[in-house]
């Protein structure tokens, strides 16, 4: 589990370093609502999981932690903006998904 866990931190260091070197010549960045909407939700994501139980928690986290992945990749990648928020945003969410494909392992096997 932990190999899990320690992969996806590399996947999201990696992507967020691969994303500054491609935009690091770019002038005139700013923040714009994908910035904010990529963190916010990834913050959503860790609040809902560790404040409710029940079904909601299982649909909210597994729907949410995919689209918040998405989300974060995609503005990392953008050109002409800043990356800082977007990177907060990823290592979040890929806290969230580890903790997810945790819960779910044990889940499934019942152990």
């Amino acid at each position: 589990m932990d190999l899990i866990f320690i992969l996806l931190m590399l996947l999201g260091l990696l992507i967020g370093i691969f994303a500054w070197y491609r935009d690091r010549s770019e002038k005139d960045k700013r923040f714009s609502w994908l910035s904010y909407a990529s963190l916010l939700i990834s913050l959503f994501l860790i609040l809902t999981m560790y404040s409710t139980r029940g079904s909601f928690l299982i649909y909210t986290v597994a729907i949410g932690s995919p689209l918040s992945l998405m989300l974060c990749g995609y503005t990392l990648f953008k050109r002409r903006e800043k990356k800082i928020m977007a990177g907060i945003g990823l290592i979040l969410s890929l806290i969230s998904t580890g903790i997810v494909f945790i819960i779910g392992t044990f889940v499934v096997t019942n152990n």
